[in-house]
């Protein structure tokens, strides 16, 4: 008994149990449990349990995770405890959506991948997710272009453009697109954690597109039980933002709302004279509305998040009209007799399971994005006559001219082990654009659902006001493909890694095709990581691309069904060092680029002239990009250089492409966490472009900004500024011929501000 008891008193309390939760008592896999100043340390299991040896003499334990902020618990009697560790902000470690197409650290990821942090966000002031990818990394270059009076946003990235990047929002696609371009607006800063940018192909994991690289645009995921913010941002004559992000999390299940408002007047930096019959802005006046919802559920075995978006774009067009209806004729402003209108409907789901180290995963996305034309005098009243500012003297009508249809299904398995990541995936899209007639008042003349002419019209008038792009009449073109890939990320005795990944292309349109990617990094120079890179990428053509036939567009445009899909070859050299307040990158990349679909203007076989798609077929990229970002005291300097050389036969490939671009960003915390000062510039070389048969350069620039950050408290934060400090604008602006082409768009000098409330509970 006497032994019994002694045995007790020795060993009753030499060890201790406890679990691991976050906020939301999810249990914490893989967290560290040290007892201070000793060897001695255990990890939580799945379900966040542990037991660790102490004697329980004012000891303390050291709870530490990648994901979590660390904790000291000093031991007490209790010999079973629950510890709560909350979310912590992840720098070097950052999770980014790369090679396997999943979730690893960006030091493990063989693919060099760039990142614009939400502290990068937090110091700038960028009103636009386009313009923090122009301002951040430098190789982004802004081309704007006017069809059919609207201004086209597009992005080029070491020469490619958007069609051959694909963008990503938390890893699902983003298609809408007008006259070939991605709609940038639909894409918004105000609830966006971090963008990440890996350049060059990633085809053989992303699909089609993927050519020029990868922008995965991740969403905050706020843990806090409840979360309300608002946002208002100015940036005139530019853009006004204002947004509303919400969440509620309780216990596993969560709901977020975000609403995003952007509105401008808009600019002219070519002022027409000012009775122009249809005046043109270098940014038409529009506004745009976003909701999104997403609900879902989670635990440490199964998740499921369902998402809805809508999103609206209306661009205001005007046209100046004599009123002659009075004893004082006066010139007045309405709308013009068609203004365009842009809406894109998304929905989707993502079913996760998780079984150990394996996930699976099933997911849809439907998006479906839909143009239309208003018409604000339908009857076509004469507005010289009839006082057109009047609503109630009018009909307006408003139709549906196309709309671009997209599904996806995918299916994806990931094991991780020790030394492995394996990838398998299956990959179902199925497209669809269809395009319509819209007829004036009197409609379609002769029912037949073709454009037609209306007999004793002289000049020859047809009863369309706009003709369906696929040969004047209501049609539906489809595409589709299946995609099956796999992929394998090997760690090796030294901490050297290999990811190795192929994807099988099956399309009725094309034959079946193969692309794959390989990267090998080297870890074993200390804190420098070399990595060396080669994909093989394509890109089918759009069904426009291969279906266009629209002779109501002057020049007439023509799709060509013999177009075969661009493909590339791409290689890369990196060398990266990552420290506690130093970052560095070098990289050479070699982008051999085959079949590229460009425009070829040539006369069909009747003589008139058109713009047919045609395959452009060789063109070479190559060039270097490097960063340096240094933190010291209370500064920090990032600089970023690219240099871009094409090497083409075809001038079109070779158009609006800097060969030398440079970004600046000095910041200094003036009080810790309270108060900052930014400055940030960004040249870029000349470049030019063809108009007709001339040769046009434009000239280098560079654009300067400046911003004072200070947050009042948790709650509230502010941000003021002034952008293109030294009013730099185009003197190409007031050409009468080839002013739509402008080095830079900007508008020039101007004031922007930024309030930003939280409510936090």
């Amino acid at each position: 008994m006497i032994i019994f008891i002694l045995c007790c008193c020795i060993f009753s309390n030499d060890y201790i149990k406890g679990r691991i939760i976050n906020h939301l008592d999810i249990p914490i896999e893989n967290a560290n449990i040290q007892l201070a100043n000793t060897d001695i340390s255990s990890t939580s299991d799945s379900n966040g349990l542990f037991i660790i040896e102490t004697d329980l003499k004012d000891s303390f334990l050291i709870i530490s995770h990648v994901k979590y902020k660390t904790r000291n618990i000093k031991v007490t009697d209790e010999n079973n405890i629950t510890i709560k560790l909350d979310e912590a902000v992840i720098n070097l470690d950052q999770y980014v959506v790369t090679g396997m197409r999943t979730q690893t650290y960006i030091k493990n990821t063989p693919v060099l991948t760039h990142v614009i942090t939400s502290d990068d966000l937090q110091k700038s002031g960028f009103g636009s997710v386009k313009e923090a990818l122009e301002m951040s990394l430098p190789n982004v270059q802004n081309v704007m272009s006017s069809h059919a009076g609207i201004s086209n946003e597009e992005v080029k990235i070491q020469g490619l453009d958007n069609k051959y990047l694909l963008f990503l929002v938390d890893g699902k696609r983003v298609s809408g697109e007008f006259a070939g371009n991605l709609d940038f607006k639909m894409l918004n800063l105000s609830n966006i954690d971090r963008i990440e940018v890996i350049e060059g192909g990633m085809s053989s994991l992303y699909g089609s597109s993927a050519i020029g690289g990868v922008v995965n645009i991740i969403t905050k995921k706020n843990d806090k039980p409840y979360n309300l913010s608002y946002t208002y941002f100015q940036d005139d004559p530019l853009i006004t933002t204002h947004s509303i992000n919400s969440n509620i999390n309780f216990k596993n299940y969560f709901y977020g709302l975000n609403y995003v408002q952007q509105q401008t007047e808009g600019y002219d930096l070519t002022p027409a004279a000012e009775n122009y019959p249809y005046p043109i802005k270098t940014l038409e006046e529009y506004e745009t509305n976003s909701i999104e919802h997403s609900i879902g559920y989670f635990s440490k075995d199964i998740s499921i998040d369902i998402n809805y978006k809508d999103y609206s774009n209306d661009i205001f067009l005007y046209e100046n009209k004599l009123f002659q209806g009075n004893d004082n004729p006066e010139y007045y402003q309405i709308y013009k007799p068609w203004i365009p209108k842009f809406q894109d409907i998304s929905y989707g789901f993502d079913l996760e399971f998780y079984s150990g180290q394996s996930r699976f995963n099933i997911s849809y996305n439907f998006e479906e994005y839909i143009k239309s034309n208003y018409y604000f005098n339908y009857d076509e009243e004469n507005c010289s006559l009839v006082d057109c500012t009047n609503r109630n003297n009018l009909n307006s009508q408003e139709f549906i001219n196309a709309s671009d249809e997209r599904k996806n299904f995918l299916m994806q398995y990931n094991k991780e082990s020790k030394n492995n990541f394996f990838t398998l995936g299956l990959e179902l899209n199925s497209d669809s654009y269809s395009s319509y007639n819209i007829y004036h008042n009197e409609g379609d003349y002769q029912n037949n659902g073709l454009c037609d002419e209306i007999p004793g019209t002289w000049p020859i008038e047809y009863d369309c006001l706009v003709q369906s792009i696929f040969g004047a009449k209501d049609s539906t073109e489809n595409f589709n493909k299946t995609a099956l890939y796999i992929g394998n990320q090997w760690s090796l005795v030294n901490e050297d890694k290999i990811g190795a990944s192929l994807r099988y292309i099956n399309s009725p349109e094309f034959n079946d095709d193969y692309v794959a990617s390989l990267s090998y990094m080297i870890k074993k120079f200390d804190s420098r990581d070399i990595r060396l890179n080669y994909s093989k990428g394509f890109r089918t053509p759009s069904i426009k691309e291969l279906y266009y036939n629209w002779y109501g567009h002057s020049p007439a445009i023509i799709g060509n069904s013999e177009l075969v899909p661009t493909t590339n070859n791409y290689f890369s050299a990196s060398v990266q060092t990552r420290n506690i307040g130093y970052d560095y990158s070098f990289e050479l990349f070699y982008n051999d680029v085959v079949d590229m679909i460009g425009i070829n203007y040539t006369e069909d076989e009747n003589g008139t002239q058109v713009a047919q798609y045609n395959n452009i077929k060789n063109i070479l990229f190559y060039g270097m990009n490097t960063h340096y970002n240094k933190k010291f005291n209370k500064n920090e300097i990032k600089i970023v250089y690219n240099f871009t050389q094409p090497v083409s036969d075809d001038n079109e490939a070779l158009e609006l492409i800097s060969k030398h671009a440079l970004r600046l960003n000095l910041n200094r915390n003036i009080i810790d966490k309270k108060l900052s000062i930014s400055f940030n510039t960004k040249y870029l070389s000349s470049k030019y472009i063809y108009l007709s048969s001339d040769k046009i350069e434009l000239e280098d620039y560079f654009l300067a900004d400046m911003l004072l950050s200070y947050n009042l408290n948790d709650y509230l934060k502010f941000k003021i500024g002034c952008k293109n400090l030294f009013d730099y604008k185009d003197d190409r602006r007031f050409l009468d011929f080839g002013n739509d082409f402008l080095t830079s768009y900007d508008p020039g000098r101007r004031l922007f501000f930024e309030m930003k409330f939280n409510l936090l509970k």
